[in-house]
């Protein structure tokens, strides 16, 4: 879905495939987005392609393309007028009830003769006062992440669920859909707290939005003869935790811990609350996890790796 919060009008909407972009579609609009207007663009569901790129064309002229968009069920954009600047922003945003099988969609084809794909398109809606303020302090943060796994020469990725054996050679692959940083934390059997990364040697844990990251950094981990489960962390955060980049190389007080627990029990009483929710699904061999929340919010994930 694209929702224009902007001050003008949008006359002309054309996605592509980020990688391909000669095979960029006609106009999708039917008729103006005007300000506060919405309409249900997406690939259809058959395509293979998952990174898109959207160019705007505004009724004063300007142009602008947005690349490396995952354009799904939920996962929607919104356009904004960026403070101070004369430009636009785009911005993801999360709206569960606007759901593809409540519209009505005409197929519109991409591509050339080689290769071809529907793009689902609705007509123009207005958007409610309240969505409006909704739409606009939301964010979702999108986070894929998979094990590369080396089980005796046999390289092949898999979920982070899968039941790893002895000698298995292991690093995780993750990818957010936003800039921001990145923190691993390991979890002991006693509750001690480890932080595996930022780390001495690799202090530079800045993510960017799209792009393709390991852990541990370099290399990977391999699984010895003592059988059991490893508790991961991740924490997405789209600002610098000042907090947690002073736990580098530390072995951690009692205060620090409690004050990772803090951020941990935050996020889960919010969840609860659905102040943020939080959603998490399997593509082949990938978990995907979407969260929307206010501005700002952490994105914490949990992984338990299972040895036996």
């Amino acid at each position: 879905m694209l929702t224009n919060n902007t001050d003008v009008g949008v006359t002309d909407v054309r996605i592509y495939p980020t990688a391909y972009p000669e095979y960029i579609s006609k106009n999708l609009l039917s008729r103006t987005l005007d300000s506060n207007f919405r309409v249900y663009i997406g690939p259809n569901y058959y395509s293979g392609e998952k990174l898109w790129s959207i160019k705007i064309t505004f009724d004063d002229g300007r142009e602008q393309i947005f690349n490396d968009n995952k354009l799904t069920r939920y996962n929607s954009y919104t356009l904004y007028n960026k403070k101070q600047t004369d430009s636009f922003g785009l911005k993801q945003t999360f709206n569960k009830a606007f759901d593809r099988k409540n519209v009505k969609l005409k197929n519109i084809s991409y591509g050339n003769k080689e290769s071809t794909g529907d793009v689902l398109v609705s007509e123009p809606e207005s958007v409610t006062q309240k969505e409006q303020s909704e739409l606009k302090n939301k964010q979702v943060i999108q986070f894929e992440i998979s094990a590369e796994v080396n089980r005796g020469g046999n390289v092949f990725e898999t979920l982070p669920t899968e039941v790893f054996r002895s000698g298995d050679k292991l690093r995780l692959k993750f990818t957010a859909g936003v800039d921001g940083f990145i923190y691993w934390i390991a979890k002991g059997s006693s509750g001690q707290y480890q932080l595996l990364y930022p780390n001495v040697k690799n202090p530079d844990n800045r993510i960017l939005k799209g792009e393709n990251y390991t852990m541990p950094y370099k290399g990977f981990w391999r699984f010895d003869n003592n059988k059991g489960q490893e508790h991961l962390i991740g924490i997405v955060s789209v600002e610098r935790n000042l907090f947690l980049d002073e736990l580098v190389g530390k072995k951690l007080s009692e205060r620090e811990v409690n004050g990772i627990n803090k951020i941990l029990n935050l996020h889960e009483q919010k969840r609860h609350t659905r102040d943020l929710v939080f959603e998490e699904e399997n593509d082949d061999s990938k978990e995907i996890i979407s969260q929307s929340s206010e501005e700002g919010e952490n994105l914490i994930i949990n992984i338990d790796l299972i040895h036996e």
